[in-house]
This record gives structure tokens, sequence and C-alpha cells, in this order.
């Protein structure tokens, strides 16, 4: 199950990236960081802040919060301790929200190419592109 949930987690994020960045899904890479053991989701272009943070939350949201919302509601046990397992598992995107929190939606965050986290572009106007 845990296997099953780590890929799924990170094709959640490649394709909410894809649907609200609006990037096509064969840009996005997937693979495995041998030295962390960690699985990932690239997508290698900028995309507007808010894109991304729906990106970021989308895995913690579907694999974790929403089964914990289930599971309080209609009661299985292992329910519960499945979307806690998988929120824990998606405190790195919760952490990359948090630094995200004060970007405008409209600045650009591309994933970092080699590193765990992201950079953020001020979109350059149409008037200073001119200069």
């Amino acid at each position: 199950m845990l296997l099953i949930g780590f890929v799924l987690h990170e094709l959640i994020h490649g394709a909410a990236w894809a649907f609200y960045g609006q990037k096509p899904l064969t840009i996005m890479r997937f693979g495995i960081n041998w030295a962390a053991l960690a699985p990932y989701a690239h997508c290698p272009e900028p995309m507007e802040a808010g894109a991304y943070r729906l990106g970021a939350l989308a895995p913690g949201a579907i694999l974790g919060l929403l089964p914990i919302a289930v599971a309080m509601w209609v009661g299985p046990t292992w329910v519960f301790f499945a979307g806690l397992l998988f929120s824990i598992a998606a405190a790195g995107d919760f952490m990359i929200l948090w630094v995200l929190r004060n970007v405008p939606s409209h600045f650009l965050v591309q994933d970092h190419p080699s590193r765990a986290g992201c950079l953020v572009y001020e979109p350059i106007s149409p008037e200073e592109s001119h200069v």
C-alpha cells in the first residue's frame, strides 16, 4: 500500500501541475532520488504560483486529508491511519505551501532543477520587457 501510495502521490503532483499550470503532461518528469530514497515529480517549466500551490496541495489533500475526513465521518480506523500516514508523507509539500504563502498568485514558480524546493520569479510587465 505504501509503495502504491507514494507513486500515486507523485502522479497526482504531475497531473495537477499539468492541469492547473496548463502544461502538457508529457513534460512532467518522475523518478526516484536514490540518495534520499525519495520519489519525485518535477515540472521543468515555470507556472503561476496559484497553479503551483494547487499541484503541491493536491496529493496531501486527496491521499491524506480526504481519507481522514471520510474516516471521521464513517469510521474505518484503517482509513484514518492511511490518511494520517499520507498527510505526514506530504509534510514537505505543506512546508513548500507555507514558504509560498505570501507569494502573489501571478508570480511564476518553477521546481528547482536539482534540489527540493522551487524558484520564484516576478513576472516582467509588458512595459519593462521593452527596456
